[in-house]
């Protein structure tokens, strides 16, 4: 069980990601970036969230980004930056890897926790944009989740 001083770091570390991603956001219109643009505005993201091992991971798959970032927090501010660098990007390949890739790093979150917060709104958000790339790990969740 983490320290109290362990989950304010945790938390203040998922609250630099979140502004990272708003600014990230807020900078372009959906589906208008190129990839080299959207990857320097979130690699601060990735610094924050990874640290030293930032430049290794942030590409990996999702078990090995899943098991190098450990807390299942952790690993859904990772799904909420490659969802984000999908929703910008103009190339729909890349894109629809992305997504996948994210709805990848939430199998992995809710492996390690099925309630963690925020979990399902990003579950709801992805499948919403993208049905046909739910796995069918979580097709079941998705169908029990509000519309």
């Amino acid at each position: 069980m983490p320290t109290r001083s362990e989950q304010d770091f945790l938390l203040a570390q998922l609250k630099a990601v979140a502004e990272a991603i708003a600014r990230a956001l807020g900078a372009r219109p959906a589906g208008s970036a190129h990839l080299e643009d959207v990857d320097r505005e979130l690699a601060e993201a990735w610094q924050t969230l990874a640290g030293p091992l930032a430049p290794a991971v942030r590409h990996a798959d999702a078990t090995t980004l899943a098991a190098v970032l450990g807390d299942p927090r952790r690993v859904l501010a990772a799904a909420e930056l490659v969802a984000t660098r999908a929703s910008l990007i103009a190339d729909d390949a890349a894109r629809r890897a992305d997504r996948a890739r994210a709805f990848a790093l939430l199998e992995q979150a809710f492996s390690r926790d099925q309630q963690v917060p925020g979990g399902d709104a990003l579950l709801r958000a992805l499948a919403d944009v993208e049905p046909s790339l739910v796995p069918p790990s979580l097709a079941r969740r998705v169908a029990q989740l509000p519309a």
